[in-house]
């Protein structure tokens, strides 16, 4: 099964927020959250939502629940992470960006 995406939804998005911290889409399979020179990333996907209030329309499946050691290496603690997945949510919903945790 295949499914074809409006052009504008590929195109890169991102949002820098007052709170010190960027959300942006990585092209078509990551997404990043950094803090100053800090980062990690989430792994995402294109797909058509089955359910919730977005159902039927295109979206991301992002796996909020598996983000990336920070790139130096570094592990996130469970407060960080807790923090970065809240953070990531509302960048998105902000974007008006459909997507679902996997």
């Amino acid at each position: 099964m295949s499914f074809a995406f409006p052009r504008r939804f590929l195109r890169p998005q991102w949002v820098v927020s007052d709170s010190g911290f960027e959300v942006k889409f990585l092209g078509m399979i990551k997404v990043s959250y950094s803090e100053g020179e800090k980062s990690v990333w989430f792994w995402a996907e294109p797909a058509i939502m089955v359910r919730g209030k977005f159902k039927g329309r295109s979206g991301w499946l992002i796996s909020l629940s598996k983000p990336s050691p920070w790139n130096d290496g570094t592990l996130l603690t469970q407060e960080e992470r807790k923090t970065i997945q809240d953070r990531t949510r509302a960048a998105l919903e902000f974007m008006h960006v459909p997507y679902t945790e996997i």
